[in-house]
């Protein structure tokens, strides 16, 4: 049975901080030996006040001496694009292509483990933090499947924790994105939703 009842985005939020900037989280305690890979989920009709309150979030979190480097996942995509080539072309191809045959023309450009990795790895040696945020996957499913950069971003890990918002349904084993994709179900995550 799907909930029907919309979550209060700013009181969704509250909590986060209060999670994000406690000394368990910052510790990375209550996670069982796992690593530190955390997701948020939210229902895809409430992006924009999950992308405003974002915002507000990390400014909180930099105020509490917590500082977070932010990731948009979609401007991290078209910047790994754009060193690649005229970026014009390829956006101009996409109307030549399926969804899936689009996304599918990007697996080497967008390689996960050749381009984004080193390209999340880069921002984060550019960067003083305590958490990095990966957002706007809602904008980069055309481009860029979520599961294989959860697998791999293991090998970034180092102390900080990761904070994927995820615009679908997790339920601790399998992503359902938007509420309506399944998605593979390779990786180890803990629900922020979950954890105290």
């Amino acid at each position: 049975m799907v909930n029907t009842k919309k979550e209060n985005i700013p009181q969704l939020f509250d909590k986060l901080f209060k999670t994000l900037s406690g000394s368990r989280f910052i510790n990375r305690e209550g996670l069982g030996g796992n690593k530190p890979i955390f997701i948020q989920p939210y229902e895809i009709a409430q992006q924009v006040a999950v992308d405003e309150q974002i915002q507000s979030l990390i400014k909180r979190l930099n105020a509490a001496n917590v500082p977070v480097l932010a990731i948009d996942l979609y401007n991290l995509c078209l910047e790994v694009l754009k060193a690649q080539g005229p970026l014009d072309t390829i956006i101009e191809n996409q109307k030549y292509y399926s969804s899936r045959d689009f996304k599918r023309s990007l697996l080497g450009p967008l390689s996960v483990s050749k381009m984004i990795i080193p390209a999340i790895q880069n921002k984060m040696s550019e960067s003083e933090h305590k958490i990095v945020f990966i957002h706007g996957i809602d904008k980069a499913y055309l481009m860029l499947s979520i599961v294989p950069l959860l697998v791999d971003i293991q090998a970034l890990l180092n102390n900080e924790p990761f904070v994927f918002f995820y615009p679908g349904i997790y339920d601790n084993f399998s992503l359902k994105l938007f509420g309506l994709v399944n998605e593979e179900s390779e990786y180890r995550a803990h629900n922020l939703n979950n954890y105290n």
